[in-house]
């Protein structure tokens, strides 16, 4: 309506819109797009359906920020593109499943899976009392390192169902997601095989010969070189991925192998907290799991390690 009153320096003639005559814009530009949204809020069924069988307001938002939406509306707006049809989910697929639980809180569960395997087998030594004294003795050692071969499996189990439960938004035009998630899947298993075969040789060795020879060491170290490796570049996700510095970095920069590697979000993108916030943050969770670990070790796990192994010990019991 205000291009139609204006004139064209370059030409001397009046502006002529691409979308001109009565009501042009709501017809052809805002209507469509009401449809859809109306569509959509039916397939709802007033917010119960599952999130996966229909696209809310954030999976609409996203797609006006991506790529894609430019390359299929196009100008003036294509009633035939698949926006307005079914474009399916854009940022991600809430699926309601136990799993959920799992892959939503995948941190919270490692740590509290790889503390309570950590803390069983320290205990397990009841001869000492505080962890700390365990840890000397070299078995005890060794089978904590079995932890990081317990991270690895979860990493996989993570990896697996993030696949599983994310696949709807894999399309021709989001085939990097699907790839990311194929070679992630891939790094996760060769990972846990890895890890796992390395430390089995380990006892393997060890129980061969009897005692911790040359060769039970040398593979020892082996395997040490390995999860230090597999250490190292969960260390290097975590920063990418949750150090605001780094994570602002990447989200700024348009470079095709930031889209394959990383999931982009454009909703509040810039409303991550500042460094000293973040570190602030992080002391007090320190602190609290801390002071929880130690109330866990002491006063639930080793009260238990003496009736668990009476209870295996147990032998011709008649039941009644």
């Amino acid at each position: 309506m205000v291009l139609e009153d204006h004139v064209d320096p370059n030409t001397g003639h009046h502006i002529l819109p691409e979308n001109s005559g009565e009501n042009a814009f709501l017809n052809i530009v805002v209507k469509p797009l009401y449809d859809v949204v109306h569509k959509e809020v039916i397939n709802s069924h007033n917010g119960i359906a599952p999130h996966n069988e229909w696209r809310n307001y954030d999976d609409i938002n996203e797609y006006f920020w991506s790529r894609r939406c430019f390359e299929e509306l196009k100008w003036p707006l294509d009633a035939n593109s698949r926006f307005f049809k079914n474009v399916g989910k854009t940022g991600f697929v809430e699926r309601r499943s136990f799993w959920n639980l799992f892959r939503s809180f995948y941190r919270l569960w490692l740590m509290l899976v790889l503390f309570l395997q950590a803390a069983i087998i320290i205990a397990w030594e009841e001869e000492y009392k505080f962890p700390w004294q365990a840890l000397p003795n070299k078995e005890v050692q060794i089978r904590v390192l079995s932890t990081i071969v317990t991270w690895s499996c979860l990493h996989l189990l993570e990896s697996l169902l993030h696949s599983i439960m994310q696949w709807g938004l894999v399309s021709r035009e989001t085939w990097w997601i699907g790839m990311r998630m194929v070679l992630t899947n891939v790094n996760a298993a060769t990972w846990t095989a890895a890890l796992g075969w390395f430390y089995v040789r380990i006892w393997l060795q060890r129980n061969g010969d009897g005692e911790w020879s040359a060769e039970a060491n040398k593979r020892l170290v082996l395997f040490l070189k390995l999860a230090f490796v597999f250490f190292l570049l969960k260390l290097s996700a975590f920063a990418l991925s949750w150090v605001p510095s780094f994570g602002n970095f990447l989200v700024r920069k348009n470079w095709k192998m930031c889209e394959v590697l990383t999931s982009r979000t454009f909703v509040g993108r810039d409303l991550g907290e500042g460094m000293r916030d973040y570190a602030k943050y992080a002391m007090f969770w320190v602190l609290v799991l801390v002071t929880k670990f130690l109330f866990s070790y002491f006063l639930q796990i080793q009260p238990m390690i003496n009736p668990t192994k009476e209870l295996l010990h147990l032998r011709n019991v008649n039941y009644k």
